[in-house]
């Protein structure tokens, strides 16, 4: 079996995850208060968007990628083509 293709992430995209993570967490912790609804959503909507915005600039770094399956290990600064 053959490994996968590794493409090494620049820092400006890892921290584009990093905003992602915050915001997963703050989510997290929104839905177990009390009268945190609110505050809950925008974190989901800003967690999504900074997903989205990850993705976009891995693209954008590596047109080839376009199309194919990807998996993230940003804690490692990869980007990984499933084959």
């Amino acid at each position: 079996m053959s490994e996968n293709k590794k493409y090494a992430l620049t820092k400006d995209i890892l921290e584009i995850w990093n905003r992602h993570e915050a915001y997963a967490r703050l989510r997290d912790r929104y839905v177990k208060l009390p009268l945190a609804h609110k505050k809950a959503v925008k974190c989901a909507i800003e967690a999504e968007n900074a997903r989205t915005d990850f993705w976009l600039e891995v693209k954008k770094l590596y047109p080839e990628l376009s199309g194919k399956r990807l998996t993230a290990e940003p804690t490692e600064g990869w980007v990984y083509e499933t084959i």
